[in-house]
């Protein structure tokens, strides 16, 4: 047994949980990293058999008050980890591939100076994937950050064969605003964030509170920021003027989406809706989805 508190190089990782009443799903996500050789979780006030269930996989199971604020908890779990690699998972997710494949991708990591690794995420449904550095060396100058959809402070895009499955976990129908609400704390704190602006527009979006959903896309647009979510924003906002048939307004957002993301096929699919222009139709069926940040695969085209 490693002692606890030191760090140590290699193959091996952390596996890192967050969980908070999570016992309808936190089973089979550590069912799925049994294997690994440390599981850390935080629990952030579970009421229910959370921390019960952990028990019978891994006895680091820590308490932490719940600070409003993912990075923090991420942070906190990951100063627990015995292993300088850390795979980040969610109670409501599970690992697909095998726990073989996470120390192959350490040990490449080491050998060729990576420090993190994209993971390919999918829901259960298998309607679509996107990727985030799931997988990652602690150094003194990288961690969490993000009070809501947390991301690493500084990570290149590097693919891996890793999949995460995810589902909802029960938990969100409890606080189903919980992540606009802490979006809107930080913004009012500090308005020139700007990845905030993205997420907050997404979840207005996708509630269907669409004047609010395009007022922070456009915000979130008006910044210099990564051409992924920037594509993104112009075909959310797209969406939202085609379905209240403004088509002029939805074609502009398109072509901006398209201008970013060459190969971004619900994008050409939707051009192609709003002109019935045979070239956007097989451009939309030529297209990879090659730097796409969200791939979903339902097809426009086919109603």
């Amino acid at each position: 047994m490693v002692a606890q508190g030191r760090v140590l190089v290699g193959r091996m990782f952390s596996v890192c949980i967050i969980a908070r009443n999570e016992e309808s799903c936190i089973g089979k996500c550590l069912e799925s990293v049994r294997e690994a050789e440390d599981i850390v979780v935080v629990d952030t006030g579970s009421t229910d058999r959370t921390k019960e269930i952990a028990g019978a996989y891994t006895d680091r199971i820590y308490d932490l008050s719940w600070p409003d604020s993912f990075a923090m908890a991420h942070n906190f779990a990951d100063s627990l980890g015995r292993f300088n690699w850390k795979l980040y998972i969610d109670a409501d997710e599970r690992l697909c591939s095998p726990i073989g494949l996470v120390h192959e991708m350490c040990t490449l990591g080491n050998n060729e100076q990576i420090h993190s690794y994209d993971v390919r995420l999918t829901p259960t449904d298998r309607s679509g994937h996107w990727f985030h550095p799931r997988l990652y060396k602690r150094y003194v100058d990288i961690w969490w950050v993000g009070a809501a959809h947390p991301t690493l402070n500084r990570s290149k895009r590097n693919p891996s064969d890793i999949e995460i499955e995810y589902g909802r976990s029960q938990n969100h129908e409890r606080d189903p605003l919980r992540t606009r609400r802490i979006l809107l704390h930080e913004l009012s704190e500090n308005p020139n964030l700007v990845r905030e602006k993205f997420y907050l527009g997404r979840d207005f979006a996708h509630d269907g509170e669409w004047e609010q959903a395009i007022h922070w896309l456009d915000s979130f647009l008006q910044e210099d920021y990564l051409p992924e979510y920037q594509a993104e924003a112009n075909l959310l906002v797209a969406k939202i003027y085609r379905h209240f048939n403004l088509p002029c307004k939805a074609v502009s957002y398109c072509q901006s989406a398209i201008g970013l993301l060459p190969n971004f096929k619900e994008a050409w699919e939707i051009r192609y809706l709003l002109s019935g222009d045979p070239e956007h139709e097989q451009k939309a069926k030529e297209a990879t989805n090659e730097g796409v940040l969200f791939v979903r695969t339902r097809s426009w085209l086919n109603g």
